[in-house]
């Protein structure tokens, strides 16, 4: 495989070698250790105390956008903390930048050991989804555990995806589409092709995707989806000239210049829904022309941190989640064809340098560590 780097971005990826104790391999866990650099770091197993469950890793699944954004340095953590109570952000000082952290939050694991009072609730062999970062385990106390869900998978796998999912259908849900509306997503990253296939599903009349990458909008014809290439013209154009103008639009891409495009390629009181998010990028977004001419609705999706469903309390966050896995357990989203490359957990620096090729990277990568389904 052609793994080629953009700049220097991650020019520091590093892989230590392996740690032994008492003859076996200690298990390994990704971590940002510095800007630019990511490495195994190597963990013991305590024995577990009660409340405790303890998973072994099939699968984990990259975030493509969030992870790069942390790896490179670009996440708003290096540069603000959040004010949950007032929520608003605070500048931080480089010193105050968190090293080393974790990466990742799409686990996929089976349950291998758990405190006796929970071996009626975690049976062995029972396959979650975690909120946990790229590791060969986790040890979970109930009583704090991060956000899990039980899967029932012949492709277990699948279930990493399940917040991506979960994250496409809350901007769908926000996008409100109509029966018959035209609908455009910019962005063929994970995100992008989830929102665009549910859109779908809506009952719109046509869905378009706007990708500059040849490999992603040929897995979106895949998918039966239309796709613009913005290197032909601009998409606002090349749709007006094909006879549509997008009733809503969904941005997936992360990138201003692309959210411009997706604020000209809405029709008059269109909407357009951000889900992206864009870092610490400092280039403005121009509002003095079709956002301000057109009167359209710009809207930020985002289905957790304390942010109610924009229909609550019809819809709820454990309702969007219900909805996410059963569209996952019923295969109705094309996961098998959305281009997901596997990776063996031991390759996973390489994985990353594959995804910062912004020209050849795929939708997404997952890592697979050795015991998978």
């Amino acid at each position: 495989m052609q793994i080629s780097l953009s700049a220097a971005v991650l020019s520091a990826l590093v892989r230590p070698c392996g740690h032994q104790k008492g003859g076996s391999q200690l298990p390994r866990r990704l971590a940002v250790v510095d800007a630019s650099t990511i490495r195994f770091e190597h963990y013991d197993e305590q024995p577990l105390k009660d409340g405790q469950v303890r998973f072994r890793a099939l699968h984990s699944a990259v975030s493509t956008g969030t992870e790069l954004m942390l790896l490179e340095g670009r996440a708003p953590r290096f540069t603000t903390g959040w004010d949950g109570n007032r929520r608003l952000t605070r500048s931080r000082t480089d010193h105050d930048r968190p090293y080393p952290v974790g990466i990742g939050y799409q686990f996929v694991g089976e349950v291998v050991d758990a405190a006796s009072e929970l071996r009626d609730q975690f049976t062995l062999g029972d396959v979650f989804w975690i909120d946990a970062h790229h590791a060969d385990s986790i040890t979970i106390d109930v009583r704090t555990a991060p956000p899990m869900r039980r899967f029932n998978l012949a492709n277990s796998w699948h279930a990493a995806f399940f917040p991506m999912v979960r994250i496409a259908l809350g901007a769908v849900h926000d996008a409100r589409p109509l029966i018959g509306d035209h609908a455009t997503v910019f962005g063929g990253g994970m995100i992008g092709l989830l929102s665009a296939v549910l859109l779908r599903r809506s009952g719109t009349a046509s869905v378009t995707l706007v990708e500059p990458q040849a490999a992603r909008r040929h897995i979106a014809q895949g998918l039966g989806l239309h796709t613009i290439d913005p290197a032909v013209g601009p998409p606002a154009d090349i749709l007006q000239d094909s006879g549509i103008r997008a009733d809503v639009v969904i941005e997936a891409s992360g990138n201003y210049e692309a959210l411009d495009e997706a604020l000209r390629a809405a029709r008059m009181h269109g909407t357009v829904v951000v889900v992206s998010s864009y870092g610490n990028q400092d280039a403005g977004i121009r509002l003095g022309h079709e956002f301000h001419r057109n009167r359209l609705t710009v809207l930020s999706s985002m289905t957790i941190n304390g942010c109610a469903h924009r229909d609550h309390p019809r819809w709820d966050l454990e309702r969007l989640n219900a909805e996410a896995a059963r569209l996952i357990e019923n295969k109705k989203l094309g996961l098998d064809q959305m281009g997901v490359e596997n990776f063996a957990f031991e390759d996973a620096p390489e994985a990353f340098k594959y995804l910062a090729d912004r020209e050849a990277a795929p939708p997404s990568v997952r890592f697979d560590y050795g015991a998978g389904r």
